[in-house]
């Protein structure tokens, strides 16, 4: 009886050497691996009921499975439970090559798949009338970096089941924030991350990052919710540790008077959240259309009391209404004492025309700023 490739992965059965071919393999030849884990983009594979079929529950199948890691390789002495209806569960270890094989009774079998070290993968395989099967689990390192998904807009709140979408080094990964609004994922010490994460009801929130695990292994997205009437613009700050910043504007006229800054603004609106655990925080300010046609100059910056300002990782994102957004991070590793990070200027809620400055000073800002730098 033909044998039934399950992702049409049974070619790779035998060959004995470990990672021929890897993941990107697999995909080429449009094989969908499954991640398992704190990573819940999983592809099931909808299991038959007894009453489909009685060959399914009688006939025994083989399964030859394939356990690999994220960049191909196989993943030795795994310890493989699966289900039965003649025996149970099952267990059995894969082999240097990461390969194990075993026989099953049923409709449909579950697979967990163990290693230290590893996140925990499973999968469900649906039986056929055929007696051999085969497919792969791929095996995610143990997470070590939190994503905290939130919104300081009005109340503040956590999002849970938002989408988050994250790669680093070329590996792209997809996770599912819980119940406190946090999604686990892996990173490496050193290594650049970008993240967007999604909610029904927000706008794409954007995250970019140096990690540095010794400063923190959390980081906030703050993801602002869809434009109202008259709204124009959001700008968000986050950041990481404990130090304390606040995110402000400076607004002037053309002759540079009738200054007014934050909540004095009539069509700028402040808000503002910190965790919980007080190891990331989060504010944003929202521009709604002026009363009056003239457009004022404003200045976005940033205060902080503390002279380790860059060990707070911050982040400020502009987003636009119509979906598009600019990212800015002060990630310069250089000293610097408690003072003011003047991150741009813009004509009121106008997206199209800020200007980046991205530079940190211990002038108070006022209305000949944005001149001097730009």
């Amino acid at each position: 009886m033909e044998a039934v490739l399950c992702f049409l992965v049974l070619t790779l059965v035998q060959i004995g050497s470990c990672n021929p071919y890897g993941p990107p393999y697999a995909m080429q030849k449009n094989m969908m691996p499954y991640y398992g884990g704190m990573h819940p983009e999983s592809f099931p594979v909808e299991g038959r009921s007894a009453d489909s079929g009685a060959a399914c529950v009688t006939e025994i199948c083989s399964v030859t499975l394939h356990v690999v890691d994220r960049d191909g390789e196989c993943v030795k002495d795994a310890m493989v439970y699966y289900t039965s209806t003649s025996i149970g569960v099952g267990l059995c270890r894969t082999d240097k090559d990461g390969y194990v094989t075993f026989n099953v009774r049923g409709c449909e079998t579950l697979i967990t798949v163990h290693k230290e070290g590893m996140e925990v993968a499973s999968k469900t395989i649906d039986l056929s009338q055929e007696r051999q099967s085969s497919c792969f689990i791929e095996m995610k390192p143990i997470c070590n970096y939190w994503l905290l998904v939130m919104n300081t807009e009005n109340s503040p709140r956590v999002h849970e089941h938002a989408k988050v979408v994250y790669g680093y080094k070329g590996l792209v990964g997809v996770a599912t924030t819980d119940s406190s609004g946090y999604a686990c994922i892996h990173v490496e010490d050193g290594e650049s991350v970008r993240a967007i994460a999604s909610t029904f009801e927000t706008l794409v929130g954007v995250f970019e990052q140096k990690v540095d695990l010794s400063l923190s292994n959390e980081a906030l997205i703050n993801v602002p919710y869809y434009c109202q009437d008259l709204e124009l613009l959001k700008v968000t700050l986050a950041w990481s540790n404990t130090i304390n910043l606040d995110l402000y504007v400076v607004q002037f006229n053309s002759r540079k008077d009738d200054l007014c800054v934050g909540s004095a603004c009539t069509s700028v609106t402040k808000y503002g959240a910190s965790t919980t655990d007080g190891k990331a925080g989060g504010e944003m300010l929202v521009w709604t259309k002026p009363i009056n046609k003239n457009l004022n100059l404003n200045l976005i910056f940033v205060t902080s009391t503390d002279a380790l300002f860059y060990d707070s990782q911050a982040r400020v994102v502009l987003y636009n209404c119509d979906g598009k957004t600019k990212l800015i991070t002060a990630d310069k590793k250089r000293s610097s004492s408690a003072g003011y990070w003047l991150v741009g200027c813009l004509k009121d809620g106008d997206f199209s025309t800020f200007k980046k400055i991205n530079e940190i000073t211990t002038n108070v800002p006022d209305e000949n700023t944005c001149s001097l730098y730009l």
